[in-house]
């Protein structure tokens, strides 16, 4: 079985301030971010982050794109195909999950590049935690 990621239109209460932005904070109107985001993790996980979007008022769709066989060395951790489904798809920002891809500060780092949004711990925060990266 190979891994997917999956795509929700425009996560998790951790970082609901990254997601929603004041349209007008003395009203304390919201509104969504982001249009679109790229879930970079399958099952559980990407079920809560797809949860917490609806309630957050930011619709999801029903997307799913295989990235590779099920190894994780060849889908998960695939940086050059999830972002390339993230251009595919129009995703403007990024949620790694839970995992190698959420402490991997060069990959927060190319997700920078492309210019979208890495949706979790600043590139210096992951290195100043330390990387799991190469137990790979």
């Amino acid at each position: 079985m190979g891994t997917t990621v999956t795509c929700v239109s425009a996560n998790n209460s951790v970082v609901m301030n990254r997601l929603l932005m004041p349209m007008n904070s003395s009203r304390g109107y919201w509104q969504p971010l982001f249009d679109k985001i790229l879930i970079v993790n399958r099952g559980e996980i990407a079920v809560r982050v797809m949860r917490t979007a609806k309630k957050l008022g930011i619709n999801t769709a029903d997307e799913a794109y295989l990235i590779g066989p099920a190894p994780s060395a060849q889908s998960y951790l695939n940086v050059e195909k999830i972002l390339a489904v993230a251009r595919a798809t129009g995703a403007q920002a990024i949620h790694p999950g839970y995992g190698f891809l959420s402490e991997n500060a060069d990959f927060a780092d190319r997700v920078k590049a492309e210019n979208l949004v890495f949706i979790g711990p600043s590139d210096d925060a992951i290195r100043s935690m330390g990387s799991k990266w190469w137990v790979i």
